[in-house]
């Protein structure tokens, strides 16, 4: 059977599997089907066989449980096998984008050999320069390990799927949103499920903070392409965002702002605050101590209601205090 065939059946098949329902021998004998065909990563990356047998290797069903991940260690071990054939001999005639991607891979070395999902690998043609110096072959390991590999995004992606539709629909909003300052989908997808893990990790066993962190995090990146900007660079990391204050959200001109009125409320408050705030001017009366006409006063009904008002005069200058 050639490429094609085996990617359409087992599409196929997929679809078989969606149909069964409740037929659990049904199911069962579909995913032996499928554990019959021999594929490599571009079969398993075309059809998303890999990612659909993960997801039943999860299952709660016992026998499909069993059924899948036995398929799982065979697919691993055919493609396993397929690297070490292709690194160790140029005799394999296997063609099309196969025979490349085997070619590839195998002169990548050991650490590609040990990746861990099938379907999580995109075909990288590059070849290394054997004329290149230590530094940029230090420079291409390092591109390798980095987590912006794609790879290394996909597994992420893949270990990290859960059926909770309002932890599902809060990683929408959080990708959908991080996608606006990054160009890099599966980045943006990535770290918007490390987000609500952490949140999870933290919050998770009550339900109302949790949901209030959530929606305090997404109305802040709605509102501000600076914290965007701090999250997809790394200023702040996910842990940081589940431990942070609303307040610490804010973007700096934003805090200044509130510090300032914040400062002018507990100011208002003091007893003396018109006498500091007010513009010094010459007054009615002079200050008997130190000469002084910058004075203020006011008038109060401290006597019975047949005596004159008094008056008190306090002075700008000296702070003397006087009543008539």
């Amino acid at each position: 059977i050639n490429q094609e065939d085996t990617i359409q059946n087992l599409v196929d098949l997929i679809k078989k599997f969606s149909k069964c329902k409740g037929n659990i021998q049904e199911k069962i004998d579909t995913i032996n089907y499928m554990g019959e065909y021999r594929v490599n990563r571009d079969i398993l990356k075309t059809t998303l066989a890999g990612k659909k047998m993960t997801t039943w290797s999860r299952s709660k069903n016992k026998e499909i449980k069993e059924a899948a991940k036995r398929v799982l260690n065979e697919w691993k071990t055919q493609i396993k096998g397929v690297n070490k054939s292709s690194g160790s001999s140029g005799k394999s005639t296997r063609s099309g984008s196969t025979q490349s991607q085997n070619k590839s891979l195998s002169e990548k070395g050991a650490e590609e050999k040990g990746l861990v999902h099938p379907d999580s690998v995109v075909p990288d043609d590059s070849k290394p320069n054997s004329n290149s110096s230590e530094d940029e072959n230090e420079g291409k390991d390092d591109e390798t390990k980095s987590p912006e590999d794609e790879e290394d995004y996909d597994e992420f992606i893949l270990n990290n799927e859960t059926e909770d539709k309002v932890r599902n629909g809060i990683r929408k909003g959080l990708e959908k949103l991080l996608c606006k300052s990054n160009e890099n989908p599966k980045k943006c997808k990535a770290l918007s499920i490390k987000i609500e893990n952490s949140v999870v990790l933290r919050l998770g066993t009550h339900l109302k903070e949790y949901t209030n962190k959530c929606r305090s995090i997404i109305a802040n990146l709605q509102r501000s392409d600076e914290f965007r900007s701090k999250i997809i660079n790394g200023i702040f990391t996910p842990d940081d965002l589940a431990a942070m204050n609303p307040r610490d959200f804010l973007e700096d001109s934003l805090k200044k702002k509130r510090a300032k009125k914040e400062t002018r409320i507990i100011d208002s408050k003091r007893s003396d605050y018109i006498l500091a705030n007010s513009k010094i001017k010459e007054g009615m009366y002079t200050c008997e101590k130190c000469k002084s006409k910058k004075t203020t006063f006011y008038e109060q009904q401290t006597r019975s209601a047949d005596e004159p008002m008094t008056t008190f005069v306090q002075c700008l200058m000296c702070s003397h205090n006087m009543k008539f």
